[in-house]
């Protein structure tokens, strides 16, 4: 529910960037396109934040030890093929995508990455709901594990 309302923010958001700062018309062709890509880059920003955020599903990634090298070059490509999408025009004709202005990328990225505080926070409130239901002397002890 959250993912949608912040697509769908970016959506109508930046399609007002787009009517105030290019004279776009409403429901005009060009800013359904750039709305669709808006939402779009703000889907991506989002997967890449949740797989971030949930690389334990239950530890901050403030807390965890230990870098994941892999992860960080996945988010890295992921990110690199979407500006693709939307800056190398065969690219962004095929895809029906078209390139975003800095205010409008900066708008639907940062509505994509909004989710991984959203996620940190119900984790840090899990964690001390857990921790001050935890008798005293005993280490943290993690969700349990399948296996």
């Amino acid at each position: 529910l959250v993912i949608a309302a912040l697509t769908l923010l970016s959506y109508f958001w930046v399609g007002g960037i787009a009517s105030h700062e290019f004279g776009y018309a409403r429901g005009s062709e060009e800013w359904v396109a750039t709305a669709m890509t808006a939402a779009f880059i703000t889907l991506v920003f989002n997967e890449i934040a949740k797989g971030l955020a949930t690389r334990s599903i239950d530890r901050s990634i403030f807390r965890l030890k230990g870098h994941n090298k892999l992860m960080f070059l996945a988010i890295l490509v992921s990110a690199a093929l979407s500006l693709a999408l939307i800056y190398v025009p065969p690219l962004a004709r095929a895809f029906r995508l078209v390139p975003l202005d800095f205010s409008e990328f900066a708008v639907a990225a940062g509505l994509g990455l909004a989710i991984f505080p959203i996620i940190e926070i119900y984790k840090e409130i899990r964690y001390r709901i857990r921790e001050s239901h935890r008798p005293q002397g005993l280490p943290y002890a993690a969700a349990p594990t399948a296996g």
